[in-house]
């Protein structure tokens, strides 16, 4: 099934890549960041990687990054955004201390190509961020996954219930799911997450 999504993934992107293409004439649209093409760090300390989609989980990250980095002051932080609003929110939240980028597209050699750039010790994301590929191809690079604040409305887990023959090992490589509500664990759970918790929003 994750077969399917691939090819799914890179026929949507030859369909609209001359769209792109021209956004990248432009300039200012962030497409080689989307190929995975970031700097490349120098240190060898730690890195966590969070993936934000926009502006509201954003504001979540406002509040868990500064007390992480109370406990772990030497921690280098990158944070990847879905919108170039959200690019623009990080870097106003966060300003040098993070590595600000838009997120990679769904192939996975760009993702591979993000992360062998990034070396991350863990990927985090937010709420609903749920991305196959980027889920998989860093957790077989040996990358732990999180996601917090984690939710799934109704309508989402019975779109994502109909989709688990896909998502159900997907969902299996999350090492902690901490979900906003006991409703939302137990929707993470069935989909194959393993021991969500509800910890609170």
């Amino acid at each position: 099934m994750l077969i399917v999504y691939r090819i799914f993934f890179v026929l949507f992107i030859i369909i609209s890549s001359p769209y792109l293409f021209i956004k990248a004439l432009w300039g200012k649209h962030g497409i080689t960041e989307r190929l995975g093409f970031i700097p490349k760090r120098n240190s060898q300390g730690r890195l966590f990687w969070f993936h934000a989609a926009s502006v509201g989980e954003l504001k979540i990250l406002s509040s868990v990054i500064p007390e992480l980095l109370k406990l772990i002051p030497t921690l280098e932080i990158a944070i990847s955004t879905s919108t170039a609003t959200g690019k623009r929110r990080a870097r106003e939240l966060f300003g040098e201390r993070a590595l600000i980028f838009l997120q990679p597209l769904e192939i996975n050699s760009i993702i591979l190509r993000t992360i062998e750039n990034l070396q991350p010790e863990k990927l985090i994301l937010v709420e609903t961020e749920i991305w196959p590929l980027l889920i998989t191809v860093a957790s077989e690079y040996g990358v732990e996954v999180d996601i917090i604040n984690a939710r799934l409305s109704a309508k989402s887990f019975r779109f994502y219930k109909w989709l688990k023959p896909l998502l159900k090992k997907v969902m299996g490589r999350f090492h902690f799911v901490f979900a906003q509500t006991q409703t939302d664990a137990d929707r993470f759970k069935e989909l194959g997450s393993l021991n969500p918790q509800a910890v609170g929003n």
